[in-house]
């Protein structure tokens, strides 16, 4: 028997938008055929921001999880991140019975900086092509009461790059702020990283524990596709940590 058993409470007016931002674990590289036959069907009730034509469309894995999500391009078609999991949820009904949004706009490669201080990163603009795409969505879903929440994946490229710790974290926290100023107040949950960068990872667990609102979930135990990437069943198993964190 499935331990989950959800039920709506959102009125008709009423939906939740997801959003998942950061770097490549973002994204994703877990591998597609890791999932089983039911998992790539069409998932009509969790629509995905498709970043191509800039409209919501029923998410699939393997056709539209993953376009555009920038330092990713060998993969649009072939991987897949936190949404696989997300969907089992929705599917349950944990968002609601109405359908969910979900706007992914990670960019692969990034640093903190290129959230904050607008730097471009392989040409692209991190933080104000999320924001371009932010006010889109907002539009295109006027109609609706949202309830938003953000989940956050960064410091692995950071970690690489030997960024100042207490510079990470300061970014970090103002990153955090501005993209409250756009949506409001939220709680937001970010992916703890690997021990590799444990200075880093520090920070997250720093800015969590000042930030009443914000949740840095454990990777432990979490499976890895390489040595900075998780995947098929890490992903479920980070998911499974945010929901029971309270998204």
């Amino acid at each position: 028997m499935n331990p989950f058993i959800f039920n709506s409470k959102k009125s008709t007016n009423e939906r939740t938008l997801l959003i998942v931002l950061g770097e490549s674990n973002a994204g994703g590289i877990a591998l597609n055929t890791d999932c089983s036959v039911s998992e790539l069907q069409p998932k009509t009730k969790l629509k995905i921001w498709n970043r191509t034509n800039n409209t919501f469309e029923p998410m699939q894995i393997g056709s539209n999880n993953l376009l555009n999500h920038w330092g990713l391009e060998s993969y649009w078609y072939t991987r897949h991140g936190m949404e696989n999991q997300i969907s089992y949820y929705n599917d349950l009904n944990y968002f609601g019975s109405y359908e969910t949004y979900l706007y992914k706009a990670g960019c692969g490669g990034t640093r903190i900086r290129h959230w904050v201080d607008g730097d471009a990163y392989n040409g692209h603009y991190a933080w104000s092509e999320f924001q371009s795409g932010l006010t889109a969505i907002l539009t295109a879903l006027s109609q609706y009461s949202l309830t938003i929440n953000v989940i956050i994946s960064l410091g692995i490229n950071d970690g690489i790059d030997g960024t100042d710790p207490a510079t990470f974290k300061t970014k970090f926290q103002t990153w955090v702020s501005n993209i409250r100023s756009l949506v409001g107040n939220i709680d937001i949950y970010i992916t703890q990283i690997m021990s590799t960068y444990s200075a880093i990872n520090d920070k997250l667990i720093e800015i969590d524990n000042e930030d009443a609102k914000l949740t840095a979930v454990s990777i432990i135990d979490a499976g890895l596709q390489d040595g900075n990437h998780w995947n098929y069943s890490g992903f479920k198993l980070i998911i499974d940590r945010i929901i029971t964190a309270g998204l």
